[in-house]
C-alpha cells in the first residue's frame, strides 16, 4: 500500500511541476487517423472541470481518463504531449495542453 502512495505522489509532483494547469500548448499533428475526442484529467483541477464541462455543454463525446489512477493513461499523456500539463486534449488530431475555450472550439471544427 506504502509503494501505490508514493507512486501516486510521484505522479501528482511530477504533473505540478511539469507543467501548470492552465497552460496552453497548441500543436497541430496532420491527418488525424480519427475523429475523436480524448481528455486528460485530474480529480482536484478546476480547469479540467470546466475543459469536460465545455464538452458536455456542446454535446461532444469523448473519451476520459484520470491520470492519478490510470498508471497507463498518465504514461501516453506523457508521451503525447511531450510533457505533463493538465488538462490535456487530443482533439481531432490537435494537441492541447491546458484549458482554452478558443483552442478547444477550433480543434472541434477540424472535421465537421
Amino acid at each position: 500500500m506504502h509503494h501505490v502512495k508514493s507512486s501516486m505522489l510521484l505522479i501528482l509532483v511530477l504533473l505540478l511541476f511539469s507543467g501548470s494547469c492552465f497552460a496552453v500548448d497548441n500543436k497541430i499533428y496532420p491527418n488525424p487517423p480519427t475523429q475523436s475526442v480524448e481528455l486528460y484529467v485530474t480529480s482536484w483541477c478546476p480547469y479540467c472541470k470546466m475543459a469536460e464541462a465545455y464538452l458536455d455543454k456542446q454535446g461532444v463525446k469523448y473519451q476520459k481518463y484520470d491520470v492519478e489512477k490510470d498508471r497507463e493513461a498518465a504514461k501516453r499523456m506523457n508521451q503525447l504531449a511531450g510533457g505533463g500539463g493538465i488538462p490535456f486534449a487530443v482533439i481531432n488530431g490537435v494537441f492541447i495542453k491546458g484549458w482554452s475555450e478558443g483552442a478547444y472550439a477550433e480543434a472541434l471544427k477540424r472535421h465537421n
